[in-house]
């Protein structure tokens, strides 16, 4: 569910010395910061006091952070490899372990008591302050990151599948589809799908797929957050 898998690639790029500017990536990147703005303005705008909230809009603007940097990377950083390049490659990978603490609260308020909730954060917050230790003292590489979000994602899955197996509910469906489609999307950029290579390449598609998923994941979590008692346990 993360927009950076463009800024990987050019981050890779970089080191090879082949980096070149891509404006559309650039702009799908900044058009995905816009979105995931205004999305988490419109969870905050919801009248609910569910700690479903906060979650979902740490989500959706720790996204929106990461997504600013992949634009930055790609219209305006030549060199990945130089203080600022560096710099922004260790904050993005930072924002990462912020998207999946996120992913850990919202799986933990859809799937447990408020009690077992704070005790699965709780646990989550410890690996987040390890996953922050070990990219910033050890190992910064891109791949610490899918190991630390891949198990957000997971649980994301386990909580709107158990909703949907639980009352048939509409929006565990519609957010089970924001997942696949974000699968489908990291795939589609893995495998360098583009509609034009030169000017609308797989990392751009990868962002208007992302948007898209993003958007579903919204619907899912605001209809949640408009039930009279937002509490789905």
């Amino acid at each position: 569910m993360l927009a950076v898998s463009g800024l990987e690639s050019a981050y890779t790029a970089g080191q090879s010395h082949k980096m070149i500017a891509e404006p559309d990536v650039a702009l799908t990147d900044y058009a995905l910061t816009a979105e995931t703005l205004i999305l988490g303005f419109w969870i905050r705008r919801s009248y609910t006091s569910s700690p479903l909230k906060k979650w979902f809009m740490l989500l959706f603007w720790s996204i929106g952070v990461a997504a600013v940097i992949g634009g930055t990377v790609h219209g305006f950083v030549t060199s990945p490899d130089s203080y600022m390049g560096k710099l922004l490659w260790l904050t993005t990978m930072s924002v990462l372990g912020i998207t999946a603490l996120s992913e850990y609260g919202i799986a933990a308020h859809l799937l447990f008591n408020s009690g077992l909730a704070n005790i699965f954060i709780s646990c989550a917050s410890v690996i987040f302050v390890l996953y922050e230790a070990v990219i910033l003292f050890w190992n910064g590489t891109f791949r610490m990151a899918v190991i630390d979000y891949i198990g957000g994602l997971i649980f994301l899955f386990i909580a709107f599948s158990r909703l949907y197996l639980r009352d048939r509910s509409r929006a565990a469906v519609i957010g089970i589809a924001g997942l696949l489609l974000t699968l489908t999307a990291s795939i589609v950029q893995q495998a360098h799908i583009s509609i034009n290579p030169r000017y609308f390449n797989h990392n751009a598609l990868y962002h208007s797929l992302e948007g898209i998923a993003l958007f579903l994941i919204y619907r899912a979590g605001r209809a949640w957050l408009l039930e009279p008692s937002a509490e789905t346990t």
